[in-house]
């Protein structure tokens, strides 16, 4: 499936696909360090029993992926000659863009807890 990802512009998947999908981020370090937003709805399930922890677990392993990939210098040759080839685009400024979280939710009382543990900025919250 990381070939077809590869190529896409747009992800769309559920937390617990994207959980499977990236749990071996090592091995699709380019690809997965590429990601620059991420938009997780139903972020009211945070601490729920059922499904929270994945959302979690998403949350916090691509905000891992992406201190990884910033903190690694990439020159444009090792971009375009790892496993994935698509990123033909790709420059190694791209992977020092910060990745933007947004988090949404019908309904969410406790909206602060969830920002503090994306660790958005308060103006950001609402």
């Amino acid at each position: 499936p990381f070939h077809k990802i590869a190529s896409s512009h747009l992800i769309l998947t559920t937390p617990e696909k994207w959980d499977s999908l990236t749990r071996k981020w090592t091995d699709h370090f380019i690809l997965l360090g590429s990601v620059k937003l991420i938009l997780m709805d139903e972020v009211h399930l945070v601490g729920d029993a059922s499904r929270g922890s994945c959302v979690e677990s998403v949350m916090c392993r691509m905000k891992i992926i992406q201190r990884s990939t910033r903190a690694v210098t990439m020159t444009l040759a090792q971009i375009q000659d790892s496993s994935s080839s698509s990123f033909t685009r790709t420059t190694p400024q791209d992977f020092q863009a910060p990745m933007r979280i947004v988090a949404v939710s019908a309904t969410l009382p406790n909206f602060m807890d969830v920002a503090a543990f994306l660790d958005a900025k308060e103006a950001f919250s609402f």
